[in-house]
């Protein structure tokens, strides 16, 4: 799933708003992720995020399970100066969020604009794995995220290996017999733009 894919923007009607949160949307980036397990050993996250190319604040799930925190760089800069050298408090990023979309984040599944802004960085955080997954094969949606349809080697190691031809063909067909089984391929761009499969 992309960022724009996500409910509260494909189904939002006001197109003032919509038109705001596709423009906040693709002016965010996420950048160093990693990961680490909470206290129960589930997956989780944590990156730098940015907003019109500035890195604005550091976003890390929660191990305990609570929302997922966001710690403003240049607030963390402000209380690290000396006080008296300090001056006014900066804006945070995660205050102008809030300011800017808690009213529809309080009218969607979502309830409130920390778990808004937490839905919005998740779906980054997919993009770059599924783009890491994407020369493994096949990347096919599933109950729990996605799986990867392929074999032992990636996609640019069986080229080295085999023909062109072979491995456009064997990729093909495992992308056809999902597409024919209703699966939903979460890999299209690169299976179509850089394999040159048909799609």
């Amino acid at each position: 799933m992309t960022i724009l894919q996500l409910d509260v923007i494909e189904t939002t009607t006001n197109q003032q708003l919509l038109s705001e949160l596709k423009d906040f949307a693709s002016n965010l980036v996420v950048k160093n992720v990693t990961k680490f397990k909470s206290h129960d050993g589930s997956p989780l996250s944590q990156c730098d995020l940015y907003y019109n190319k500035k890195k604005v604040c550091f976003a890390s799930d929660d191990a305990w399970g609570s929302e997922m925190r966001f710690d403003d760089y240049a607030v963390i800069d402000w209380v690290n100066t000396e006080e008296s050298k300090r001056g006014k408090r900066p804006t945070d990023f995660y205050d102008m969020f809030k300011e800017k979309f808690t009213d529809l984040a309080q009218t969607t599944e979502y309830g409130d604009y920390p778990i808004l802004l937490e839905s919005f960085v998740s779906a980054l955080i997919e993009e770059k794995d599924i783009q890491k997954d994407s020369k493994k094969g096949v990347v096919v949606k599933n109950n729990y995220g996605w799986e990867v349809i392929g074999y032992k080697k990636s996609i640019p190691a069986m080229l080295k290996k085999y023909t062109q031809k072979a491995v456009l063909d064997a990729i093909q067909k495992i992308y056809d017999a999902e597409i024919k089984k209703g699966g939903v391929v979460l890999n299209t761009t690169y299976l179509q733009n850089t394999l040159g499969l048909t799609l």
